[in-house]
């Protein structure tokens, strides 16, 4: 995406829609409009409109500024933060194969045993010591 002529012009008319309350899918139509576009597409995505909202902690749902936690286990974001890497990173490794975990059939998230283990594998994996890891 900052590889696009006029990232920071998104990126700007993005939060400033965002701001004004406009929903996501008004702003990738009106934007799309207006000549922006997303990366390998000629229109703009929802998504990629939703990934500059986020980034700039620009939330819609409560749970998106409070993310959820589960006793005993830690979430993606909670691993992510602790290792400082984007959470991007981890869902890519899921959808890819390199990670092997389940959605917990209650909450519908991603959790992981919250063991001083489960840092130290996916570091290994950040490391490339781990090529897979699974829970």
């Amino acid at each position: 995406l900052s590889d696009l002529s006029n990232a920071q012009e998104l990126d700007d008319r993005v939060v400033t829609l965002s701001q004004q309350g406009w929903d996501d899918e008004t702003i990738a139509e009106q934007l799309t409009q207006e000549g922006f576009r997303s990366p390998l597409t000629p229109t703009l995505l929802v998504s990629t409109v939703k990934a500059i909202r986020l980034k700039h902690r620009i939330f819609r749902k409560r749970s998106q500024s409070h993310p959820r936690r589960v006793p005993g286990y830690l979430t993606i974001p909670q691993i992510a933060a602790s290792l400082n890497i984007s959470p991007h990173w981890i869902y890519h490794r899921i959808n890819t194969g390199r990670i092997t975990v389940t959605r917990d059939e209650d909450t519908k998230l991603y959790l992981f045993p919250d063991e001083p283990d489960t840092l130290a594998q996916f570091q290994d994996l950040l490391s490339e010591k781990l090529e897979k890891l699974r829970f």
